[in-house]
């Protein structure tokens, strides 16, 4: 009787944030999604650049007013890959411009773990063959 063969994810999240990274590291290991957080844009743009992420989450509170720019810049590196926007204040407006630049989910805090959950498991539904061709 052969095992079944379990599939892990790793995810990055930039913040510095620890109660959302704990979230996120409690929700995503029922679904064997592995989180690092990175509280630094340069070497979390490098990472979401090299590695092979399955979920990429920016928190807005990281850089505020410039949050859209890094965004922007984050689906020229990856357009395809799932990506969680999490912002405490919400913006109807920005969160329009937010979702027009192809952002997998947008959540304003505080982060519900059934929610996150969810949302998760969906981003994880596509294929790893659409994300990188």
């Amino acid at each position: 009787c052969a095992l079944p063969i379990l599939k892990y994810y790793k995810g990055i999240i930039l913040t510095q944030d620890a109660d959302l990274t704990a979230v996120f590291k409690k929700s995503g290991d029922e679904l064997n999604l592995k989180f690092e957080s990175n509280p630094d844009i340069s070497d979390y743009l490098l990472k979401v650049w090299d590695n092979g992420f399955s979920v990429i989450v920016f928190d807005c509170d990281q850089l505020e007013q410039e949050s859209l720019k890094w965004i922007k810049i984050i689906r020229r590196i990856r357009p395809k890959l799932p990506l969680i926007v999490i912002s405490k204040d919400f913006d109807p407006q920005v969160g329009g411009e937010i979702y027009d630049e192809g952002t997998f989910y947008y959540q304003q805090q505080p982060v519900s773990e059934l929610v996150l959950s969810e949302v998760l498991s969906g981003a994880l539904n596509i294929s790893p063959h659409e994300l990188y061709n």
